[in-house]
């Protein structure tokens, strides 16, 4: 393969020169900076092989040599300007903690000294749950400390990383709730992970349970966990209608006849139309899904307490879902109930299913 351009010119220059007129300590630096680019050191890190440190010890070099009258680039103002100095710190340490590079983050607190480490440092180490990183830059004393970010505690929180969140809490505090919000998802991710212990320590701290998201983990395999994150925060003493009825909807679609008479004792009695048409949503899952002990429990239940409802949509859900065993059982219920408006609505199923 034919050389490059740049080494022909390189070899020619110096076949060209006096032999005498030569060293390495004049001529290598030269042809370096001819022959790479200039770099920035983030740019460097990226480019270079985990541990390898041949590529930042030359972008090092080439910045030491730069002076006032040497033409722009990254090598000037990271050897002249005390802001790119430390603003090209930390990109570079964010791009090290990424890539989980101690040998690099050690090379840069060799070489780096009384710069900050910013917060974009801390939320990628806690966005990745790299806690041997903010514990070595916590040991070192080269820099001139952190700056905090409550986004931490989320990204730390979201990725699961509960050493993190406990190892940042004690620095960045639980946060207000005013203003952006930020870090104040803790306990709706131990929620969602359905970690109760992380869960609980969350709460401990004053971090509340706001959005609650009940996924599909409460199925045949591990919903006693689920469960378990349900009943903690329900017996806070705070009325939450919407974790009632999401979870009562839940344990209707997988037939838990044990959970949710928890969970109906929960439900205040009265006359409260909020509450009736939230009951309805769980006689429809229980109607789509086909769990007819489900239905009956429920309708035995909303009966007993004065709420009123309407199993038409629960028979509509079962029909849609080919759950016919439950279309007859509610038709049969139904046609005892004598009522005109029961019958009225019978009659629409039946030429519904036709």
């Amino acid at each position: 393969m034919e050389s490059p351009l740049q080494l022909k010119l390189v070899v020619l220059v110096l076949t060209k020169l006096s032999g005498g007129a030569l060293s390495v300590d004049n001529t290598a630096p030269i042809v370096s900076d001819f022959l790479v680019a200039d770099l920035s050191l983030a740019r460097a890190i990226e480019l270079s092989h985990a541990g390898s440190l041949a590529l930042l010890e030359f972008v090092w070099a080439r910045s030491r040599r730069a002076t006032e009258s040497s033409p722009w680039g990254a090598a000037k103002l990271l050897g002249t300007r005390d802001f790119y100095y430390r603003r090209e710190f930390s990109l570079a340490l964010v791009q090290t903690v990424r890539r989980a590079d101690i040998n690099i983050v050690q090379w840069l607190l060799r070489h780096f000294t009384a710069c900050p480490v910013d917060s974009d440092v801390v939320e990628e180490a806690a966005r990745g749950g790299h806690l041997w990183a903010l514990q070595l830059l916590e040991t070192d004393k080269s820099h001139a400390g952190f700056t905090w970010s409550n986004k931490s505690l989320d990204y730390a929180a979201e990725g699961g990383h509960w050493d993190v969140v406990r190892w940042l809490h004690p620095r960045v505090g639980t946060p207000p709730r005013e203003g952006f919000g930020y870090g104040t998802n803790v306990a709706d991710y131990a929620f969602t992970q359905n970690n109760l212990m992380q869960l609980k320590w969350a709460v401990a701290k004053g971090f509340e349970v706001q959005k609650c998201e009940i996924g599909d983990e409460c199925g045949a395999v591990g919903r006693e966990d689920t469960w378990a994150t349900v009943r903690f925060v329900l017996e806070q003493g705070k009325e939450l209608m919407w974790m009632l009825t999401r979870a009562g909807i839940k344990a209707a679609q997988v037939g838990d006849l044990e959970f949710i008479p928890w969970l109906m004792d929960r439900y205040v009695t009265g006359p409260d139309s909020e509450r009736e048409r939230r009951l309805d949503y769980l006689l429809d899952a229980a109607g789509g899904s086909g769990h007819i002990s489900v239905l009956e429990y429920l309708l035995v239940h909303l009966n007993k307490v004065g709420f009123q409802h309407d199993p038409s949509a629960a028979m509509y859900a079962a029909a849609k879902n080919g759950k016919v065993e439950v279309v007859k059982w509610l038709v049969e219920r139904i046609r005892y109930g004598k009522s005109f408006d029961d019958m009225l609505e019978l009659s629409r199923l039946e030429l519904y299913l036709i």
